[in-house]
């Protein structure tokens, strides 16, 4: 996104373009992700590819458990 902004700045790239295209982009991924943790299960997901990622088997049970005990509202929460 930053060297299509910067593009765009030289003249090289239309604007509205890059912007068209990072935001198809950005919903196409979403949607992949959320159809991964959807469909085939977040937990399945990261236990089979985590350690490409550094995550250990136990780290995502103990962030479900965390989520339960506090919920979101650490992270909600403005200013």
């Amino acid at each position: 996104m930053p060297y299509g902004g910067y593009l765009a700045y030289m003249g090289h790239l239309n604007f509205i373009a890059v912007m068209l295209i990072a935001t198809l982009v950005y919903l196409v991924g979403s949607h992949i992700t959320y159809s991964i943790s959807y469909y085939g299960g977040a937990l399945l997901f990261l236990e089979k590819y985590g350690k490409y990622a550094g995550i250990r088997k136990r780290e995502p049970e103990a962030a479900r458990q965390w989520f339960y005990k506090y919920g979101d509202a650490p992270f909600s929460q403005a200013g």
